[in-house]
């Protein structure tokens, strides 16, 4: 190969070199600093991203928490509302039991103890007959006293389980305690006798409600 040949060649190799070296430099990888600088972005953005979903999970479980104490507060007022319900109802229908035995004995006797015996718990389910508390109740009052029977509805009050201690058993419906005034009238002379005391009295799942008369 003459010089002149060699010559060419050796500076194209060089030309070639300092091309490859040239692009080596183009492509060199990013300094530390910059490494950092991503880095912190990256984990200042994943930081943001988790405290947004934090915010959205919180407000979530607010939202369905506010929704529980909603339900369960529009039962609560459900469950109040109908026991009120029930007992205004219970209370109007012990009222009207009253007022019919008052109408019956203004009547007359025979016709107060006779509606005494439909007003009568015990008697429907054959504890008693009608016939024994007819016959208990002329015995007593001797045919001659008239009674009649004030209602102190502010003294109503719920007394599940209560066992009457005449019967020994648990009277069927809703059973309540309340207050009442008794005024026994001796009709031949219109003395009258009156007292306050604590009675039972049920309202029957029919809605009508019995009071308890003892029959023997």
């Amino acid at each position: 190969m003459s010089r002149g040949r060699t010559a060419a060649t050796a500076v194209a190799l060089i030309v070639i070199i300092s091309l490859l070296g040239a692009c080596g430099s183009g492509s060199s990888k990013s300094s530390p600093a910059e490494n950092d600088r991503r880095s912190v972005a990256l984990n200042k953005k994943a930081a943001a991203q988790k405290r947004t979903l934090a915010v959205k999970r919180k407000a979530a479980a607010a939202r369905r928490h506010a929704k529980r104490i909603a339900k369960l507060r529009n039962r609560r007022h459900i469950i109040t509302t109908q026991a009120h319900i029930s007992a205004a109802n219970d209370a109007a229908a012990i009222q009207r039991t009253v007022d019919a035995l008052n109408a019956a004995f203004r009547a007359g006797v025979a016709a107060g103890i006779t509606n005494s015996e439909v007003a009568n718990h015990w008697v429907r389910p054959g504890v008693y007959t009608g016939d024994q508390c007819n016959a208990f109740e002329t015995a007593r009052g001797q045919g001659i006293v008239s009674e009649m029977l004030v209602v102190h509805s502010e003294s109503l009050a719920p007394a599940p389980g209560w066992v009457d201690p005449v019967i020994g058993r648990v009277p069927i419906g809703r059973i309540y305690r309340m207050a009442i005034t008794e005024i026994q009238t001796l009709v031949p002379t219109g003395r009258q006798r009156s007292r306050t005391l604590p009675i039972h009295v049920t309202v029957k799942p029919d809605g009508v409600a019995r009071l308890f008369f003892r029959c023997a």
